[in-house]
C-alpha cells in the first residue's frame, strides 16, 4: 500500500502549540492522540502521545505514512487558524467551486450497446431432474 497523500508535507505545517490537538487515525483502526511530532521523515512520523481511549500518555510511536488513513483536530479550530496553517491548500468555496481536472488515468470507453430486437427471445428452460429416490430403510427389508 502506497500512501497517496504527502503525510510530511501536511504534518510539517501544524505547528508545535497545535500538535496536541491532534488524533491520527491508522489503517487498522486504531486512533493516536498526539502530544507532538518528535520528528517527521520522508516515510514516517516519530510522536509522542496515547492510544486514544486510554491513559498511557508518554508513549512514543513510529507511524509509517503507508499506515495513515486520517488526522483529525480534537478541539475546535477557527477558520482563520486553518487558513493560516493550511492556506494555499484550501478551496475557497466562496469563489465556487474547484476548477474540473482531467481524470489521471484514462478512461476506458465501452461499445453502444446494440438495440434490443423486436422478437421476445424464449429461454429453454433447464430440464427437471427427479428427486432421488430414497433407500430402502431397514424396515422395508
Amino acid at each position: 500500500m502506497t500512501a497517496c497523500v504527502d503525510w510530511g508535507g501536511l504534518l510539517s505545517r501544524i505547528p508545535p502549540k497545535a500538535q496536541n490537538c491532534l488524533s491520527i487515525g491508522l489503517c487498522d483502526g486504531t486512533e493516536i492522540s498526539v502530544r507532538d511530532f518528535l520528528r517527521i521523515d520522508t516515510n514516517y512520523v516519530l510522536a509522542r502521545g496515547r492510544v486514544a481511549g486510554s491513559t498511557d500518555a508518554g508513549r512514543v510511536f513510529f507511524l509509517p505514512f503507508e499506515k495513515l488513513v486520517y488526522l483529525y483536530f480534537t478541539e475546535e479550530v477557527d477558520e482563520q487558524h486553518v487558513r493560516d496553517v493550511f492556506g494555499e491548500l484550501l478551496i475557497n468555496l466562496k469563489d465556487g467551486p474547484p476548477p474540473e481536472t482531467e481524470p489521471s488515468e484514462p478512461v476506458m470507453e465501452t461499445e453502444p450497446e446494440e438495440p434490443a430486437s423486436e422478437e421476445p427471445i424464449e429461454a429453454e428452460a433447464p430440464p427437471v431432474e427427479a428427486p432421488p429416490t430414497a433407500a430402502p430403510s431397514l424396515r422395508d427389508r
